[in-house]
């Protein structure tokens, strides 16, 4: 499975409070919309590893998952974030950077993007 689609998978069957997760793009309709928690992700680096014979035996895949929290975001946004990487971690993907928030100088978001990879035989 593509990596941006399994972790799509992993965060719409989590119980996390999210209204939406996309990959590669927002919607032009979600741009603007501070109003609700969306999340992107976006494929870092796909690479062969694990070379023999000749061949590749791995893939190590990273993405990128940014969360755009909505201005009435009612939950701790720090253990939220915990929660997401311990759903991360317990499906495989390790936790290669974890930025600091900022805030969208727009819509006044708090913006929290995460780098996790995971290597994959094939």
């Amino acid at each position: 499975m593509l990596s941006v689609l399994a972790v799509k998978k992993i965060l719409n069957d989590s119980e996390l409070k999210l209204d939406g997760v996309f990959t590669e793009n927002l919607p032009e309709e979600r741009i603007d919309r501070d109003d609700l928690t969306d999340v992107l992700i976006s494929r870092v680096r796909n690479s062969p590893t694990s070379f023999g014979n000749n061949d590749f035996n791995q893939i190590d895949n990273m993405v990128s998952v940014q969360i755009f929290y909505s201005k009435n975001f009612d939950e701790n946004i720090e253990n939220f974030e915990i929660k997401v990487m311990k759903l991360m971690l317990a499906n495989g993907w390790y936790i290669n950077d974890n930025k600091s928030p900022y805030t969208d100088p727009d819509t006044k978001q708090v913006i929290k993007v995460f780098l996790f990879s995971k290597t994959e035989d094939i």
